[in-house]
């Protein structure tokens, strides 16, 4: 079950990165309680060194002193996701020192968090990926992205 599920993701994600370019966000159903979420943000270095982190967490909320992205899951159900299990990752291009992506300054680097989200019941109704925390470090001091900002990134929405 694992194995396979495994596969099909991969699947997914050498697809979606052989067409990364043409969506912002994206959403697939692997299985009844399985789905892909994938967020694609970019970055523009343009007035210091940045670095960003390669570790991300769907229980982290903006006001969350992390060195991780946060993001959040959430339903347009009334009731609570009962989520089984979580894998996730921020995937770039960029150079990777550690677990921190890092751009030189005047460059610009594109972004992929990719989650994979095993609910404990059956997905019925749509489910939404929102980035909810983004910090970064500019010359070495951490720092992270305003709310105005974060609400300006694409949200990924797994319709059913």
């Amino acid at each position: 079950m694992k194995t396979r599920t495994i596969l099909v993701a991969l699947c997914l994600i050498t697809g979606f990165a052989a067409t990364a370019d043409k969506a912002d966000a994206a959403a697939y159903q692997i299985n009844d309680t399985t789905a892909v979420f994938f967020t694609t943000f970019s970055i523009d270095a343009s007035y210091g060194s940045f670095e960003l982190p390669i570790m991300a967490d769907h229980t982290v909320s903006y006001f969350d002193r992390v060195d991780v992205l946060g993001y959040e899951l959430s339903s347009d159900s009334s009731s609570d996701l009962a989520i089984a299990n979580v894998s996730d990752i921020v995937l770039s291009n960029a150079s990777l020192n550690n677990t921190r992506y890092q751009m030189a300054i005047g460059t610009q680097a594109t972004f992929t968090l990719m989650s994979v989200v095993t609910f404990q019941e059956a997905i019925d109704s749509n489910i939404t990926s929102t980035i909810t925390k983004l910090p970064f470090w500019v010359d070495g001091r951490r720092t992270t992205l305003h709310q105005n900002q974060l609400d300006e990134l694409a949200a990924t929405t797994l319709e059913q």
